[in-house]
């Protein structure tokens, strides 16, 4: 066991204490009846030698078993990605040859950007006990940890507290190698909608899902007439070879390309409750990229501002992956955007139609750079801007009016808010799809959006 730091314990210092008790007895006798008790004082002077020399020694002896033990083993146990805000367990498993004696307290050096539940580990000495029986003694522990900030984090070699064999001194060891692991967007929402239903679930996330009878873009297949069924979807070769109305069902076209441009600038930094608006941005891209991916699409990313990352758009399920590798430890700059340079270079990278989502937080005094910029686009793709709104807008518009500061307060709020309407009334009036959305009903209004655009064939 390599010690790093060593420190007496309560038994040893409690050891210390009666002799330091007994040494002043002894003095405090000498001088209460100086020659009277000189046989008594000097059996106490030498009961105090011999308890002093042997304490000594047995400390000595006690820090130096301690040494003879085999160093223990540990193993961290990881999941193979964590999710930004989620709770995730972290195991522990501590291996070793001879069980030190007592209770045992683990410290595990996990990243300072994360929370933790059950830190310090305890494992008692009853535990010990029951596992120094078997020739090699193995207990496995856990506790939970969440993670508040994306990208790689690193953990340390654990630190363990415990005891000598004979209780006088504790030790601390370092345990265990150093590992790391990813710190992905929260795509646990992503794993909630794979496991829906389509047609019965997904009203649960805000996704409205209308059944479509015969209109679409693409042949899907041949059924029998329904009620309501247009007479232009009735294949009448296929009713006069069954002799029954037969009708084609058609689905929305695929093969498009769905194209995100991520804004990393300042004002993607905004909060509200423990995500920031970039954040809710990527969860809701990376959610949005599922579905359209399922839906046999096409989706590509890339971001603007203090750094520009591109991924091509791709087709398969898989390609959710290749999204979270590329944006898991991406971050927001202080600096502002440019709406008009990111627009010319995603049409230079990206030369097909697409239907390129802008995730953006822009105010009054941007639509000057944004405009030329989404016009660049509109040239050549179906642009949708997404405008993240803070929710703190909407808690003040709602709430009452007691005297002239909540008065004051309102009326900024309320002028804030008209800016933001025009911002979003220009946008219309340029041709360009928009949302205007708080952070926690981002995802839902997206995927509505994009089940509208398919099902209108504007793209």
């Amino acid at each position: 066991m390599t010690t790093v730091q060593r420190r007496p314990s309560r038994r040893l210092l409690a050891g210390v204490g009666a002799l330091c008790a007994l040494s002043a007895l002894g003095e405090l006798w000498a001088l209460a009846g100086p020659g009277s008790a000189t046989r008594e004082i000097e059996l106490l002077r030498q009961i105090w030698l011999a308890g002093g020399g042997l304490l000594l020694c047995t400390a000595l002896l006690d820090a130096l078993a301690i040494r003879r033990l085999p160093a223990p083993r540990l193993r961290r146990n990881l999941p193979d990605n964590l999710a930004l805000h989620d709770w995730a367990p972290v195991g522990l498993e501590l291996h070793w040859q001879a069980a030190p004696p007592g209770e045992l307290w683990i410290f595990d050096a996990h990243p300072e950007s994360a929370e933790t539940e059950g830190l310090p580990l305890r494992v008692p000495s009853d535990t010990i006990a029951s596992a120094r029986s078997t020739a090699r003694s193995t207990i496995g522990l856990e506790y939970r940890l969440r993670p508040l900030q994306r990208g790689d984090v690193h953990f340390g070699p654990a630190h363990l507290l415990a005891s000598s064999p004979l209780g006088l001194w504790r030790f601390t060891s370092r345990c265990g190698e150093e590992s790391s692991v990813r710190v992905y967007p929260n795509f646990a929402a992503v794993e909630r909608y794979g496991a829906m239903t389509l047609e019965q679930d997904t009203a649960q996330v805000g996704i409205r899902l209308r059944q479509r009878r015969g209109e679409g873009l693409e042949f899907h297949q041949l059924r029998e007439y329904r009620a309501g069924d247009a007479m232009r979807q009735i294949d009448w070769k296929a009713t006069s070879r069954k002799q029954q109305l037969i009708s084609r069902e058609y689905q929305d076209e695929r093969d498009q390309r769905v194209v995100f441009l991520l804004d990393c600038s300042r004002r993607m930094r905004a909060k509200d409750g423990d995500l920031s608006h970039f954040d809710h941005a990527l969860n809701a891209m990376i959610l949005l990229s599922h579905v359209a991916l399922r839906a046999g699409d096409a989706v590509g990313l890339m971001s603007f501002g203090d750094e520009t990352r591109w991924l091509p758009a791709s087709k398969g399920v898989g390609s959710v992956n290749r999204i979270l590798n590329t944006v898991y430890d991406l971050e927001t700059t202080t600096l502002g955007s440019d709406f008009n340079g990111a627009a010319e270079e995603l049409c230079a990278r990206q030369p097909r139609r697409s239907l390129v989502i802008l995730l953006t937080n822009v105010r009054r005094e941007d639509v000057g750079d944004l405009l030329p910029g989404v016009g660049l686009l509109k040239r050549r793709h179906l642009v949708l801007v997404a405008n993240l709104r803070e929710e703190k807008i909407d808690e003040v518009l709602a709430d009452e009016i007691t005297d002239f500061r909540d008065a004051l307060r309102s009326f900024g709020t309320w002028r804030h808010e008209l800016d933001r309407s025009r911002v979003q009334e220009t946008l219309r009036h340029s041709g360009v799809l928009s949302l205007d959305s708080p952070p926690s009903a981002l995802h839902a209004q997206l995927i509505n959006s994009y089940y509208a655009i398919k099902r209108s064939g504007a793209l």
